[in-house]
């Protein structure tokens, strides 16, 4: 000891020796105060160790979990000899590691082992780590006393369990026992899972070694807490592989296993009433429950144990009660649960929490086997009877003609009574049917749905009408349903579905080239067929008279196919083409299929099928572990080697990898490897023929040739198909299981950051992920709801996903996976509508394995119904593929009627039908833009080059001056342009219009046939000589900068809202003279008034005259009035050599388009759900706002976003509006979330006038906010955060704690800002210019957001998202925000002057000085005391949304 001692001091003086000598070449590291954050608690090897492993890792044990801290921070280790240093760690490194399981343990990993025999100290800089609780930083180890060790010879001994606990074998194991292992030495987790076995019931348990459930780590015991408790009187098996736990030097422990069995509940159950599965029990039967001994209660509020009541049904909790809320009897024998009535004819369980009693120091075991005490209840009348919830089809709809059926939706399971169901045809109510309940003719009783079927066939044309007698229908209790009687409760009219069967799908597809010469064919059609009679149906050979019968059968699982297999194979090498007969297949109603009398529809090439040994043409990996051998000859499918048979390599290794499979199909073979090949390596494959000729285990042509062996072919292979792909995954509570093509490495814990999990709409975070096989499996730290769909996304980053083989999984986003618990319907949230397909847009994942019927839909386009060719599921979206195609410009009109089988979500939840869904039209269809006439001479301007060929008659077009008509004698065409020749000259001042009605043939289109549309009197603009109508602004009596309907050229166009309106295109020279005439007048605004008239304001303005009107006045700007709606736009906003390159154009041109849509219900389903999860009510809206581009050679919209400055929406209100109340929001895409938009309330007449300040278009809406926040009540700041959270400006942390104490971060406060200021998110500039932003959600889209508009900064390619928030970051962040809002701050003093105040003052950051006395000067930022700024005093939550409705007020965005 005394000479550890003297080393010691000898240590000591060496390093003050050196702190003295900077020249010496070492450098003190930074030390900073604890100030309350983490302490070291424990080191191993421990201080003053004589003997430690030379392969030990370094560990450090605080007293709280930690996160890595500055990352530039060192950690260095040194010989006490000399003080050298022998390493040193970034804290940044892999080497350096905050254990997954175990936040307060830190490991240091070197790089080799130490020096046997040598001492070495440890010194780690302050602030490499920081409390997880932003209680401060580490002070450090900086004195070469603290921590020294001496290394001794390496630890290559695994370590091994010593005792178990329960002990092995032990027959009497208490419930309440904690599963311990002891080992030989300190041992940590490593990887992997334990699985609890219950051996008497078979179900297993796995507990992951790095799970909360594991305790112990850094010790020689640790302590395993079963997840669901131990069952009484059962046996148990604990096992674990190989590799589970560490040591100190990283050696893994060996596979253990041991069994026990536990012995009888302390406490037993004499009595349970209603006893176990009792059926028929009365619903105001009392539960109780009957002891042994005297109980009483073993919970608290502090520690609650609780019994519940639970439906058998879908798992609900019905009733809950804490065990120190009951009644106890019988000298506390009998313990009663009191309940709030029973539900009649329903199915409960009970389960109990252990030690929820205790007799003494004796407990109960508590009851959680859902099989323990189960009941049900008997019916119960409710004295009403069965209500109707459905018909079908429903009242004044159609039924398809020929033999159909009906079905009546109940309230509850219903049962047969006596009577009949009658069906009478109208008008003169004669008996159609007659069907007694009791027949075989009505199904689906004892469910809350019954089938009809009347056997006959409704006439097409006829009406029809059901009545029910009041007998005929009763639920469980006997209570009757009411029944239906006359002809207006139930009436329907029968019509014939035209509509003929079509192909939806072929297999093998047409243009196959390698199909088996013993193939069967299949044709899926878009619904139900049969084959007719005397169907004519054959295979016939190209170029030739040769014919091939077959034998076509439709499969009873499989209604709308047709299975074709020809009698005999077909020749190999040949070229076929599938003939069918017009009407040879039919629908149900009798439709014929039109046939394929080409040969084009279905051909196909067959293989090489000859007598010659097939011979191997190629090798090639279809996946990881899947191996394709090819061959030019088709191969006999019943020859299947032996796996054993082949030998194949990797990279030349001398073992083979073993073969768990093959198959043969085609002339394809295809090996199964047990394990898989990194993309990348070589693989090679050996094949050798068995000895015996007559083996049926060689690979054989179908002549019977051998194929030969071969040896040392390399496989070939993309490095797409070598990558794993996500499959499937569900959600289910605090599960989410996701499937992939390929077994995957073992789980990494920094996965729980790469994926990104959404359910309804919410983030969940991920914890505990685990691999079994190709299963991804993650446990949610909040358990998800049973309502709204789900997504997964996945970023790679440290550590990524990979296969068993080390293939990486790319990146993906916006992977439906399906919510187990989901209970609610899918929202329809948009349609579309272009060329010959209507798009309609879900919340969530579609089932597209069970489509609905084409005859669930109907598409109206003006008057005429759209037949309907196909239904397919993409995602979220149904896309209905119409026979024909749609023109651009007009609506259409969508109606779905639920059927068997229902649109539905991945969970199974069916849509709601809907009728007339409005959808504007938009395509690749030539658009009219505009029209202008000089003496005999009109040029009419269309958005695509047309058919010079095309060319209309001219009594096809009516023009009219005054209304006075004036015939066109002529019609030629020239690219966008068509000439028209009037007979006479146009006036000038004359009103002129054009209709144009499109001819059957060679009407005006495109050269590859789309038509342009019908025109009906738009507007032609008056270029004739001496013409001075149009105002520009500018005309006698006029109001300045003022523009009228004579400034604009008219065209039909349609808004985002599906609304067709009149687009007001306006003229080049108006607009520029509008402008002077308003600057004449002193003004720099110009506007325009939407007529009236009009469903939606759309306003084209020529990008050449903004720009020039901008440079004569940079504080001009354009204002559209619509409706309720005013909009204002500043030129300086309009990015032009942005818009020039999104048009492909060479400089300005085009026109900005804004349409706006005062009611924009359609665009708004995700806002609106949005806001509903929200608690958030409208007051106003929703309404659109939509920038996009034209240019003159495209009818397509280019999308316009990202301008430089605000612009203006200002919504009247007929009614007032709450300003403290009111915000106005936004659906933010990226985030998924509702999100402000900068808002400001007005008086105006009886009513309101809301202003809206926001960078891009969209769809907004005003609404009343709530925040229900558990953890603000009397906080200082409470009024500040809840109306703040009300306006959704700030979000709590979790569901409804906001912590406003804590200190805020990074990524916290740069989500505030942008909110705020109304920012879109924007991931891709936050993955683009940080790598630390990967997996944090939403948080990362506001990071990007605020990046790009250059509020936050980071360093060195990091944001530090978890960072906390220095006061005087926080000055720096909130100047830039306010400058980014277009409001530039100049103190009228000299800048420092604002600080002068402070006395610590010189401890600003010299780039932070101009912020901090900016923040000062406007009042956003004051001192923590009077004369004390403290810039690196961390900021909390509280203090952030303070400072963030100051900002707001500031700049005039917000009320409060």
């Amino acid at each position: 000891m005394g000479k550890r001692m003297w080393l010691k001091g000898f240590v000591a003086l060496l390093v003050l020796v050196h702190t003295l000598l900077p020249a010496a070449g070492w450098k003190a590291g930074t030390v900073y105060a604890a100030q309350g954050g983490p302490v070291a608690a424990g080191k191993y090897p421990a201080d003053d160790a004589a003997a430690a492993p030379a392969n030990v890792w370094l560990s450090l044990f605080f007293d709280e979990p930690v996160l890595k801290g500055n990352g530039a921070a060192a950690i260095s280790i040194r010989k006490v000899s000399d003080n050298a240093v022998w390493a040193s760690y970034a804290v940044s490194e892999s080497r350096v590691a905050v254990d997954s399981s175990n936040a307060s343990r830190v490991t240091i990993q070197p790089d080799r082992p130490f020096e046997p025999g040598q001492s070495y100290y440890v010194l780690i800089e302050g602030g490499s780590f920081v409390s997880q609780s932003g209680s401060g930083a580490f002070a450090g180890i900086s004195s070469a006393t603290e921590w020294n060790f001496t290394a001794a010879q390496p630890d290559t001994s695994a370590p091994y369990a010593t005792e178990y606990s329960p002990n092995s074998g032990q027959g009497a194991a208490s419930v309440f026992s904690a599963l311990r292992v002891t080992f030989n030495e300190a041992v940590f987790p490593a990887e992997g899972f334990l699985q609890l076995t219950n051996a008497s019931t078979g179900d297993t348990a796995p507990i992951g070694i790095t799970s909360t459930l594991v305790s112990g780590g850094g010790t020689t015991v640790l302590s395993i807490a079963p997840p669901s408790g131990l069952l009484p009187s059962q046996s148990y098996t604990v096992s674990a592989p190989a590799g589970l736990v560490q040591d100190g030097s990283g050696n893994r422990s060996g596979p253990m296993s041991w069994s026990f069995q536990t012995a009888a509940s302390p406490i037993g159950v004499t009595g349970m009433s209603p006893a176990n599965a009792s059926q028929g029990v009365d619903v105001g039967t009392a539960l109780r429950l009957t002891f042994d001994k005297p109980v009483g209660p073993n919970s608290s509020a502090a520690s609650p144990k609780r019994i519940e009541l639970k439906k058998v049904s879908d798992n609900s909790t019905v009733q809950s009660w804490s065990a120190d809320q009951l009644s106890y009897a019988d000298g506390g024998r009998s313990v009663a649960l009191p309940h709030n009535g029973l539900a009649g004819s329903t199915a409960y369980y009970v389960l109990v929490d252990a030690a929820a009693f205790r007799s003494g120091d004796l407990l109960f075991a508590g009851i959680r086997d859902a099989a323990a005490w189960t009941f049900a209840t008997r019916a119960v009348s409710d004295s009403k009877g069965p209500s109707l919830t459905g018909l079908s089809p429903g009242g004044g709809e159609t039924i398809a003609a020929g033999e159909s059926k009906l079905a009546i939706s109940f309230d509850r399971a219903v049962y047969p009574g006596s009577g009949s169901i009658i069906v009478r045809s109208l008008p003169d109510s004669a008996i159609a049917a007659t069907i007694p309940v009791t027949s075989d003719q009505v199904t689906g009783f004892g469910s809350s749905r019954i089938q009809i079927n009347p056997r006959f066939a409704f006439q097409e044309g006829a009406r029809y009408y059901v009545e029910i007698g009041t007998q005929a229908v009763r639920d469980a209790a006997g209570t009757a349903f009411a029944g239906l009687s006359g002809s207006s409760a139930w009436s329907f009219t029968a019509t014939r579905d035209w509509t003929p069967p079509s192909i939806l799908m072929l297999r093998p597809a047409s243009g196959s080239d390698s199909v088996s010469t013993i193939a069967s064919f299949e044709a899926v059609f878009t619904e139900p067929v049969r084959l007719s009679d005397g169907h004519q149906i054959r295979i016939r050979r190209a170029g030739s008279s040769d014919t091939y019968a077959v034998q076509a059968h439709v499969p009873a699982d499989r209604p709308d196919t047709v299975v074709i297999r020809p009698d005999a194979p077909l020749p190999g090498g040949g070229e076929y083409y599938m003939e069918i007969g017009v009407n040879s297949i039919r629908d149900g109603a009798g439709n014929g299929f039109g046939g394929i009398l080409n040969e084009h529809q279905w051909r196909f090439k067959t293989l090489r099928a000859t007598a010659a040994a097939p011979a191997l043409s190629k090798v090639e990996m279809l996946s990881p572990s899947k191996i394709r051998l090819t061959y030019d000859n088709e191969l006999d499918p019943a020859a299947v080697p032996y796996p054993a048979s082949f030998y194949v390599t990797v990279n030349d290794a001398s073992a083979a990898r073993e073969i768990s499979q093959a198959s043969v199909a085609g002339n394809t073979v295809v090996l199964e490897l047990r394990s898989g090949i990194l993309n990348g390596q070589k693989v090679t494959v050996a094949y050798t023929a068995p000895t015996d000729p007559d083996s049926m285990r060689a690979i054989r042509g179908l002549g019977g040739a051998r194929a030969a062996g071969f040896s040392g072919r390399q496989a070939t292979y993309d490095a797409q198909a070598a990558q794993p792909k996500l499959t499937g995954g569900t959600v289910s509570g605090s599960q989410l299981r996701l499937l992939f093509s390929d077994a995957l490495g073992p789980a990494k814990a920094e996965w729980t950051s790469q994926f990104s999990l959404y359910v309804d709409g919410r983030y969940h975070t991920l914890a505990e992920p685990s691999v079994s096989g190709n299963a991804l499996t993650f446990k949610l730290t909040s358990a998800a709801g049973g309502a709204g769909g789900a997504y997964i996304n996945y970023a790679p980053g440290t550590n990524p996903v990979m296969d068993q083989s080390g293939n990486l999984l790319a990146a993906f986003s916006g992977a439906y996976i399906q919510n187990l618990l989901d209970t609610s319907r899918p929202m329809l949230t948009d349609v579309t509508a272009s060329g010959s397909k209507v798009t309609l847009t879900y919340n969530e994942g579609l089932n597209g394995t069970l489509l609905p019927l084409r005859s669930q839909f109907a598409v109206l386009n003006g008057s005429s119904s759209m037949s309907i060719s196909g239904v397919t599921v993409e995602g979220n979206k149904l896309i209905l593929t119409l026979a024909g195609s749609l023109t651009t410009g007009t609506t259409v009109k969508v109606s779905y009627v639920q059927g068997v089988p229902p649109l539905a979500d991945l969970a199974g939840n069916a849509a709601e039908s809907f009728s007339n869904r409005e959808a504007g039209v938009s395509g690749t269809y030539p658009a009219f833009l505009s029209g202008s006439a000089s003496g005999t001479a009109v040029t009419l301007l269309y958005s695509m080059a047309l058919d010079p060929t095309a060319v209309p008659s001219p009594a096809q077009f009516s023009f009219r001056a005054n209304g006075t008509l004036i015939p066109v004698s002529s019609v030629s065409i020239s690219g966008l342009a068509v000439s028209l020749q009037l007979s006479s000259p146009v006036a000038p001042g004359q009103t002129l219009t054009l209709t144009y009605s499109p001819p059957t043939y060679n009407a005006l289109r495109l050269s590859g046939g789309d038509a342009a549309p019908a025109l009906s009197s738009v507007a032609i603009a008056n270029a004739s000589a001496g013409d001075s109508t149009g105002s520009g602004g500018g005309a006698s009596g006029a109001t300045p900068g003022q523009l009228t309907q004579m400034d604009v050229s008219t065209s039909s166009d349609v808004s985002p809202a599906g609304r067709v309106a009149t687009r007001y295109t306006v003229l080049n020279e108006r607009l520029a003279a509008a402008f002077q005439a308003a600057r004449a007048a002193g003004q720099s605004k110009v506007s325009f008034k939407v007529p009236d008239a009009n469903k939606a304001g759309l306003v084209a303005l020529p990008l050449a005259s903004l720009q020039q009107a901008m440079g004569s006045a940079g504080n001009a700007s354009f204002e559209v009035q619509f409706d309720t709606l005013t909009v204002e736009l500043p030129l300086q906003a309009i990015d032009y050599e942005k818009t020039a390159k999104l048009l492909n154009a060479g400089g300005t041109t085009g026109y900005l388009l804004l349409s706006l849509d005062s009611g924009a219900s359609s665009l708004a389903g995700t806002l609106q759900f949005a806001m509903s999860r929200a608690g958030a009510s409208l007051l106003a809206g929703p309404i659109s706002i939509d920038l996009s581009l034209v240019s003159g050679s495209s009818a397509a919209k280019v999308a316009y976003s990202g301008l430089k400055r605000m612009m203006t929406t200002t919504i009247r209100s007929a009614s007032p509006i709450p300003a403290a109340q009111a915000a106005g929001v936004f659906y933010d895409a990226e985030t998924s979330l509702m999100s402000y938009v900068p808002t400001k309330t007005q008086s105006a007449g009886s009513g309101s006038a809301v202003v809206l300040k926001h960078r891009d278009g969209g769809v907004f809406a005003i609404a009343r906010g709530s925040a229900v926040l558990s953890d603000i009540a009397g906080h200082w700041a409470k009024n500040d955060i809840s109306a703040l959270a009300a306006k959704a400006i700030v979000r709590p942390r979790t569901n409804s704690s906001f912590e406003p104490k804590k200190t805020i971060t990074r990524a916290e406060l740069a989500e505030f800002i942008s909110r705020a200021l109304g920012l879109k998110g924007n991931m891709a500039a936050a993955s683009s210019a940080y790598r630390d932003t990967n997996g944090l959600g939403a948080a990362a889209a506001y990071i990007g957001a605020a990046s790009a508009a250059g509020i936050v900064e980071g360093s060195g390619g990091q944001f530090r998202p978890n960072d906390p928030v220095s006061r005087q970051e926080m000055a720096a962040m909130i100047i830039r925000a306010v400058e980014a809002a277009e409001m530039k701050i100049v103190p009228p003093q000299q800048e420092l002057s604002y600080l002068e105040k402070f006395k610590d003052r010189g401890k600003i950051g010299s780039w932070a000085k101009s912020y901090a006395a900016k923040a000062v000067y406007i009042g956003v930022l004051n001192g923590q005391k009077a004369d004390q700024f403290v810039p690196a005093g961390k900021a909390t939550r509280a203090e952030a949304v303070v400072m963030m409705k100051r900002m707001l007020q500031y700049l005039n965005m917000i009320d409060v």
